[in-house]
């Protein structure tokens, strides 16, 4: 059963920063990065920094504090020194997740008609092209965090690049999946003497909204009552009149 994390907004769509811009390409566009790999890169290279702090903390406050329990104003220093453990914390994390966003930014990867180009590096860049003749394999791993943040990454298995294996991670599942559709595809062409197109991202046509039609106004007829016409007075009952006969 994956493990997944739950649903929230991390916080990526900051204001712009100088030096952070993406470096986008046509490969990237249709194979887009996940921002998630920001906070998971984060959280792999600071967590463990700032759990080293805390037990560090954890294990070296309560000595002070049993040692010096008799010098004046020691609550104050373990106090200060705790504070200043925190602080320390907030800004390992913090230029990590920084870093790791600028790092984000500069991941530049595109897949040209000859080979994979991928350049990385927030600070200082490395760059490797991968003609496709020299791709033996194409496959997808996930790690822990991977797992946790929904990411998976495509490795190229090539014998140019034995000790290092060329990698693009920090993708989503739909994205990784295509592009390993992709380079395989472009293997087999490679091999068929065929051109490679390079991929495109995929264009967003904009639906013009529904407007339901109204329907016509059909103004009523009024229907026409006959007027009645007015009723006739009741005729007065004539007195009926016995005659006696004549004797």
């Amino acid at each position: 059963m994956d493990i997944k994390m739950p649903d929230i907004k991390l916080p990526v769509n900051l204001p712009k920063i100088p030096g952070m811009e993406i470096d986008m390409s046509p490969t990237r566009a249709a194979f887009p990065l996940s921002a998630k790999k920001i906070m998971k890169k984060t959280v792999k290279y600071a967590g463990l920094t700032i759990l080293i702090l805390f037990l560090f903390g954890g294990i070296i406050l309560p000595i002070i504090a049993s040692v010096g329990s008799k010098i004046s104003y020691i609550g104050m220093l373990v106090g200060l020194l705790s504070f200043g453990i925190v602080i320390i914390a907030i800004v390992v994390f913090v230029a990590v997740y920084f870093y790791q966003k600028r790092h984000f930014a500069k991941y530049f990867y595109d897949f040209t008609a000859e080979c994979v180009m991928i350049r990385k590096g927030a600070i200082t860049q490395n760059e490797i092209a991968i003609p496709y003749e020299h791709i033996q394999d194409v496959f997808i791993n996930q790690d822990l965090l991977d797992k946790l943040f929904g990411l998976q990454d495509v490795h190229f298995s090539s014998v140019t690049y034995s000790e290092v294996e060329p990698h693009i991670d920090g993708l989503t599942k739909e994205s990784a999946e295509a592009m390993r559709t992709f380079i395989i595809s472009a293997i087999d062409k490679k091999k068929a003497g065929e051109k490679v197109v390079p991929p495109v991202a995929p264009e967003v046509v904009e639906e013009a909204p529904v407007v339901a039609a109204e329907a016509p106004v059909v103004a009523e007829a009024t229907p026409v009552v006959a007027a009645e016409a007015p009723a006739a007075p009741a005729a007065k009952a004539e007195p009926v009149t016995t005659e006696k006969p004549a004797k």
